[in-house]
């Protein structure tokens, strides 16, 4: 009988099955600036390089009692340096960006209130090339009623064109959520509202339709590709449960996360595009989960005190602390080099803005940190009775010199 054995000295795949927190890359704050309140940051976004856009509002000032504000967009480079950053006026009230949509071409459209007057804001949507030149600059009219429009989030359609999701506070119908449908030109084709001021996100679906969800039970609501609802679910019966956030995975469902109950602990669920619940998870934060994104190497990251890394059934992979307990963290993304970027505003006064990135994970599941070996031995032992042994193996890829 002959026992071959062949050993193999193989140097990549140590710890094959485990997923460590990233380190720190860097960390950056802008704003403090003497006699202003400014900045404050709602969202990031991964652009096309590596870099990421930001979007806020910045210079709030008081001048006669009135309380003024600009919106703004930056684009940042993969180190957190500001490439460009355009202000968008506002009166009284003011104007914030709340939501960005990164596209293909590398430039960005934003989704924002654009403040008109005494206490009239309006949605608006602003496009910025990859360079920083103004694309597309349109608000929309709120009809004859003035009203406060908080245009909270936006999603890109097959179509080319967007719907925005957003809570006209003032006006009919009062407190209301409303979705609003525009082509690639920003031409509004349809507008759909319904009282209670609970949606807060948006997801287009591959029939043209949209999934929408937030607010209080963690609710649902399924719109046909004209805006007309369909049905509406509620994830929990409890009231007190609130969802902030809506990710689509790449597997067609979706993840909420908020938190649940008085406590406001971080809860996550994820559902099918039909409401029907996949599973649940309740994890131990001091605060909600208030953001999450799909990441290359599977799962989601979430954002609340701090970060963790679940896989695709909620499980905890790993957690990873925020440079700062004094602030308010807002948002969170995976830029293309696979970092992660999370965004957040100083506290008390929220006058200054801190951004962390943290390294991509040396995950050994991931190909793109494979370390490979400059060489390995076989050998073939005992062979007595034969004077050659041959060890076969093959390659997807071309070999170099297999043996001497």
């Amino acid at each position: 009988m002959r026992t071959v054995i062949i050993l193999l000295l193989l140097i990549w795949f140590a710890g094959l099955a485990s997923a460590q927190p990233p380190d720190t890359l860097w960390t950056r704050s802008f704003g403090n600036e003497q006699g202003a309140y400014e900045p404050f940051l709602d969202v990031v976004s991964a652009d096309t390089d590596g870099g990421f856009f930001i979007g806020g509002l910045c210079c709030r000032t008081m001048y006669h009692g009135d309380f003024y504000s600009r919106g703004y967009v930056a684009r940042m480079d993969q180190s957190g340096l500001v490439m460009w950053g355009r202000e968008i006026a506002g009166y009284y009230v003011g104007t914030e960006v709340y939501d960005l949509w990164p596209m293909p071409d590398g430039g960005v459209t934003a989704a924002c209130a654009a403040g008109e007057g005494i206490w009239t804001i309006t949605t608006g949507l602003i496009r910025y090339s990859a360079g920083g030149a103004a694309l597309l600059n349109i608000t929309y009219d709120n009809g004859p009623w003035p009203q406060s429009d908080t245009t909270i989030a936006i999603a890109r359609t097959s179509d080319g064109g967007f719907a925005l999701i957003g809570w006209p506070q003032i006006g009919w119908p009062p407190c209301s959520t409303q979705v609003l449908k525009v082509d690639s030109a920003g031409t509004e084709l349809w507008r759909r509202s319904w009282p209670g001021r609970d949606l807060c996100t948006i997801s287009a679906l591959p029939d043209h339709g949209f999934l929408l969800a937030g607010g209080r039970g963690f609710s649902l609501c399924r719109l046909d590709s004209v805006g007309d609802s369909l049905w509406t679910r509620h994830v929990f019966a409890d009231t007190m449960a609130r969802c902030m956030r809506m990710t689509l995975s790449p597997t067609g469902t979706f993840l909420l996360v908020g938190s649940t109950g008085m406590d406001a602990h971080g809860e996550a669920v994820v559902v099918r595009n039909d409401g029907d619940t996949l599973w649940t998870r309740h994890y131990d934060f001091s605060l909600p989960i208030v953001a999450a994104v799909h990441c290359a190497e599977g799962g989601f990251i979430l954002l609340s005190d701090r970060l963790i890394r679940i896989d695709m059934s909620g499980d905890t992979l790993w957690t990873q602390a925020l440079p700062s307990a004094n602030c308010l963290w807002k948002s969170v993304t995976q830029t293309t080099d696979s970092g992660v970027v999370v965004g957040g505003n100083a506290l008390p006064y929220y006058d200054e803005i801190f951004l962390v990135k943290f390294a991509r994970e040396g995950l050994s599941a991931d190909p793109r940190v494979i370390t490979h070996p400059a060489s390995f031995a076989l050998q073939a032992f005992p062979n007595p009775f034969n004077p050659t042994t041959t060890l076969s193996c093959s390659s997807s890829a071309p070999l170099g010199q297999l043996a001497q």
